[in-house]
């Protein structure tokens, strides 16, 4: 025996639905109560992640960072030659090879980076302890910072010394004046189209504070024991990926998560 079933009919004493002002404001109610719940379950979210950044940052800072030129790499020392005047003048030019350890860069992560004062004396393979510190909102340390992108996207260690040496006596020549030993040195006139670019990035907005920001530079515990250095690129836990400035790349890996969750979460 076959069965069929036939589709239920409505009830002819069903009443219909009709929504009063009454019910469309409780409606409206509990609408936005959900869209306030769901704001601030995205403002707790954020406000975790940025506390979580702020954490990581004093992690990096807390404590001795040590810097030391790598021993191992001789060969990785590059000279650069200027004629001034009928006189040449032979320097090592950045970026160099190095080592870094404490807060968040584990034990001897290598890295290169860009000295900034041309006459304090550092040695290769002796450690200096230090501190990590931010550019913030100074002119020269942000105009440095661009340079020092500028030699990390033009090869950094692999750019030809024709590039990497202008740019690093510009760092020298607008760092001079702020450096523990500005005694003068004779300037390099290729540097001076570098320092130019620079401080009109700076001055015109293009080069920002939080572009700076991503790159940090390392401040030794004892005056005129070791150069200050910039830190160019740095292969965390000995590992593979370079990682321009830690602190900026945190912050803004974070900041993307919260906005991630922001587009994740549903719409009321």
């Amino acid at each position: 025996m076959e069965i069929c079933v036939l589709p239920r009919e409505k009830a002819a004493w069903q009443p219909a639905v009709h929504h009063s002002l009454i019910g469309t404001s409780h409606t409206a109610a509990l609408a936005a109560a959900e869209s306030s719940s769901a704001r601030m379950n995205i403002l707790w979210r954020v406000l975790s992640l940025l506390t979580l950044a702020l954490a990581l940052m004093g992690l990096a800072r807390a404590g001795n960072i040590t810097i030391v030129l790598d021993p191992n790499f001789p060969g990785a020392y590059k000279t650069y030659s200027y004629t001034v005047s009928g006189t040449t003048y032979n320097e090592y030019t950045s970026p160099y090879m190095a080592s870094i350890s404490g807060g968040i860069y584990g034990q001897d992560s290598l890295l290169y980076v860009a000295c900034f004062d041309i006459n304090i004396d550092t040695y290769v393979g002796q450690a200096y302890t230090g501190s990590l510190v931010l550019p913030g909102n100074n002119q020269v340390q942000d105009e440095v910072s661009w340079l020092m992108a500028q030699l990390s996207n033009l090869g950094g260690y692999n750019a030809p010394v024709s590039t990497s040496g202008p740019i690093s006596m510009a760092i020298w020549q607008l760092e001079l004046a702020s450096s523990l030993n500005p005694t003068p040195f004779v300037e390099d006139p290729a540097a001076q189209h570098w320092i130019t670019a620079a401080q009109n990035t700076v001055t015109s907005g293009a080069w920002t504070e939080a572009d700076a920001d991503m790159y940090p530079y390392w401040v030794p515990d004892s005056n005129e024991s070791a150069q200050r250095f910039g830190i160019e690129e740095v292969y965390l836990f000995n590992g593979n990926a370079p990682e321009p400035g830690t602190f900026g790349l945190i912050g803004a890996s974070l900041v993307g998560l919260g906005l991630l969750f922001r587009k994740r979460s549903p719409k009321n």
